[in-house]
C-alpha cells in the first residue's frame, strides 16, 4: 500500500476537526484516516463512498479530505444499522464485556430519549 513507507506522509489541514470530540483525545488518528482513505481512492477511484452515520466525526474528516484534495467522489452518509438490542453494529462491540455492552446500550437509550422527547425552547425557568 505504501511502497515508500509513511515516514514522509502527507499531512492534511483538517482544522478544528482534529481538536474536538474524538480528535482531541486521539492526536494523529484522523491524519491516519486521511492517509488510508486518500490512498484507497487513488487506487480505486469511486463515484460514491458510503459511510455509516455512527462514525459522524470520521465522516466529516473524510468529507474534508475530499474537499482538500479535490476528489470527485460523492460522500453518502448512511443511517446507522443496529443490533436487535439497539446497539449500533460495529466490529468493536466484540471487545465489550457483557457489563460494558449494557452500559453502551444505556447511552444509546438516553440519546434516543433526548432525540425523541426533548423539545427546543426557552431554557430560562
Amino acid at each position: 500500500m505504501y511502497p515508500n513507507g509513511t515516514a514522509n506522509a502527507e499531512t492534511y489541514d483538517l482544522g478544528y476537526l482534529e481538536t474536538v470530540l474524538e480528535g482531541k483525545y486521539r492526536p494523529g488518528h484522523f491524519q491516519g484516516v486521511c492517509l488510508v482513505v486518500n490512498r484507497l481512492l487513488d487506487i480505486i477511484p469511486a463515484d460514491r463512498l458510503y459511510l455509516g452515520q455512527k462514525d459522524y466525526q470520521q465522516c466529516m474528516v473524510i468529507k474534508k479530505l475530499t474537499e482538500l484534495k479535490a476528489i470527485k467522489t460523492t460522500i453518502i452518509i448512511c443511517p446507522t444499522l443496529r443490533e436487535k438490542d439497539g446497539l449500533a453494529m460495529s466490529s468493536r462491540n466484540l471487545r465489550l464485556t457483557e457489563k460494558n455492552r449494557k452500559q453502551a446500550l444505556k447511552i444509546s437509550e438516553a440519546l434516543l430519549i433526548i432525540r425523541n422527547d426533548v423539545q427546543p425552547g426557552d431554557l430560562d425557568l
